[in-house]
């Protein structure tokens, strides 16, 4: 829905509506058009999408930057993680400092670090493969183990 349909159907919740704008734009609603024949483009990534040669499967996490996704990777045979940026928002300089810190991240070897195994661009969409660890994510760590997340 978009931002005026959200208002008009939840008048209650129109603070929250217009924080939500304020702090993420237009770009946090619906904006896409229904074309002539009825159908509307969807806005994002859904499950099944390809990214590269990653089949999407399941949204691990989101916030304003862009998502993190369980992918598989067909040619190895194996799951992944990609971090797609929300490339709509980004300019070109912003999109190539993301696949540089890729680059540069896929040079680090730690045993708790995840490996990057791919940083590449689908058309105009930046992202960046890496090793999918299968556990809590941090978030919920820290709250479990109440530690500050700052």
């Amino acid at each position: 829905p978009s931002r005026e349909e959200y208002l008009r159907d939840f008048p209650q919740f129109s603070d929250q509506v217009s924080a939500v704008y304020l702090q993420f734009g237009g770009d946090a609603f619906a904006t896409a058009a229904a074309k002539k024949d009825g159908t509307v483009r969807r806005r994002g990534h859904q499950p099944g999408d390809h990214i590269g040669h990653f089949e999407l499967r399941d949204v691990l996490g989101s916030g304003a930057m862009g998502s993190v996704w369980k992918a598989w990777d067909p040619r190895l045979q194996r799951p992944v993680a990609i971090k797609i940026p929300r490339a709509e928002n980004l300019s070109d300089d912003e999109k190539h400092r993301f696949l540089r810190e890729g680059r540069s991240v896929a040079q680090l070897r730690h045993p708790n670090l995840a490996a990057v195994h791919e940083v590449d661009r689908d058309g105009d969409t930046p992202y960046i493969a890496s090793e999918f660890v299968d556990g809590e994510n941090l978030r919920d760590y820290c709250e479990r183990s109440n530690l500050a997340v700052t």
